[in-house]
């Protein structure tokens, strides 16, 4: 069990449970007249060296003795795995699954909100007090992880968990009432404003060429081949990131307006493969677990290409929902890419590959309910 790093003692099982929302006290969710606190940012997604801005909210139905109101902001990265160990050498027996765990901190930092609070004292009403936190200038993104690896992508890795997450936790501490947390978590995403890519090749065209006399189509297996010209193939994605449950569209063209051959297309093979990239503190490298999650045949019957021709086709991909995002950090790593295979007569067989970026979805700051006002606290 991974402990947190926030101070509890919950592990990173219990934060896979959690709504990315975080914790809140069901007092003000509600509008119940009691003391409570709840932490929100003015966004829910960021990029590494931007400025969080935000507002703690609190509501007092009594006054609140405060020894200190500040906010926590901590970003992390925690894995557990189970790894097959190796097996017995007296007996030959298979070694058994052991759990491992790491954890790093990116940042934790405290932003003291008690100059804004008059007399240590926060008096009956609904108060609004602004915060703001630069982030450091190189984070990876945010993301959650939990997969089992399928024999044949790892051959020691059962199972692997990891998430890289950033949390700004408000804490009131009261000599007399009971001590308030919050929390409010956001994304933030390694790599902003790219740029869409474009794979492509060119195929080198060659027909075959009949021997003088009267050939039949068995005959053109002893024949030669000369140059007939050039083809090109090529795949773009419409966006240059994505985000879990949004449809990637793919468009592969095939150009043989400079080619005098046909072209003959038998099979176009569309797949997505992830790459998990682990650290365990005992090595110094990476270990490497590939991943196919999608497979499939895009073409069930011959295509005939004539010279002259360009023909495009739109392939489509739906992310899962959970889909865990892209990232780079010191315990985890996580990228995908998109590979097309082709078949095609007379030709080496090409293929055309793509990096994938998968974007961690922005979470949702907390709202006030409707009709729950608060105040700028009062000055001295």
């Amino acid at each position: 069990m991974l402990r947190s790093l926030v101070g509890s003692e919950m592990c990173i099982r219990d934060r896979y449970q959690r709504r990315v929302r975080g914790c809140h006290s069901e007092a003000m969710e509600e509008g119940v007249p009691d003391s409570s606190i709840r932490i929100r940012t003015d966004a829910g997604s960021y990029h590494p060296g931007s400025q969080v801005t935000g507002t703690v909210y609190v509501i007092a139905d009594s006054p609140i003795a405060c020894q200190a109101l500040q906010v926590r902001a901590l970003g992390e990265e925690c894995i557990d795995w189970v790894e097959l160990e190796p097996a017995r050498q007296e007996d030959g027996a298979e070694g058994e699954g052991a759990e491992h765990e790491a954890s790093a901190v990116l940042f934790d930092e405290r932003i003291d909100l008690a100059g804004q609070i008059v007399d240590a004292r926060i008096p009956v009403g609904r108060w609004a007090y602004r915060w703001s936190y630069t982030l450091p200038g190189a984070l990876p993104s945010s993301t959650l992880l939990d997969t089992e690896p399928q024999p044949g992508e790892s051959d020691r890795f059962l199972r692997v968990r990891a998430c890289v997450r950033y949390t700004f936790t408000v804490s009131c501490i009261s000599e007399s009432n009971e001590d308030l947390v919050a929390e409010q978590q956001i994304s933030v995403e390694q790599q902003p404003d790219r740029e869409p890519e474009l794979a492509a090749v060119e195929l080198e065209s060659t027909g075959a060429m009949e021997r003088a006399g009267s050939a039949t189509l068995s005959d053109i297996f002893a024949c030669f081949f000369i140059p007939r010209g050039r083809a090109a193939l090529s795949m773009a994605m419409d966006k240059p990131a994505y985000m879990p449950g949004d449809v990637i569209q793919v468009t592969v063209d095939l150009d043989v307006t400079d080619c005098k051959a046909v072209i003959f297309l038998y099979h176009m093979k569309f797949k997505m493969i992830r790459t998990i990239r682990i650290k365990p503190p005992s090595t110094p490298e990476f270990r490497v677990i590939s991943q196919v999650l999608y497979d499939a045949e895009h073409l069930h019957a011959k295509r005939i290409f004539n010279p002259g021709e360009k023909k495009q086709k739109t392939l489509e991909l739906r992310l899962r929902e959970r889909q865990a995002a892209s990232t780079q950090g010191t315990l985890i790593g996580i990228s995908y890419r998109l590979e097309i295979h082709f078949e095609l007569a007379y030709h080496d067989n090409p293929e055309l590959c793509l990096n994938l970026d998968v974007v961690p979805a922005p979470v949702l700051p907390w709202e006030a309910p409707a009709g729950m006002n608060f105040n700028d606290p009062p000055s001295s």
